[in-house]
């Protein structure tokens, strides 16, 4: 269950280098810790579970620049992996 591993997130794995919580893309620093935690007892759905609606006034796009998505992006991408948890 997400809710279980996600309990095991270090607080850590949610903030920005300036010690602040992500604004954006929260869904990759706590999907990819839970994946990482699951002991790769995850899989590849085809169909489509989630979808994104960009064309809302809340659009992230709208609001902020592209760049700062990708930097921050690549800062949760780039943080140390989370050991298999059994």
């Amino acid at each position: 269950m997400l809710s279980d591993v996600f309990l095991l997130v270090s607080i850590s794995s949610l903030k920005y280098k300036d010690d602040k919580f992500y604004q954006l893309i929260t869904d990759n620093a706590v999907y990819f810790s839970a994946m990482e935690l699951s002991c790769k007892k995850v899989r590849f759905l085809p169909e489509i579970n989630y979808w994104y609606n960009y064309a809302t006034g809340d659009n992230i796009f709208k609001r902020i620049k592209l760049k700062e998505y990708r930097e921050i992006e690549a800062h949760v991408r780039a943080k140390k992996p989370y050991r298999c948890f059994h």
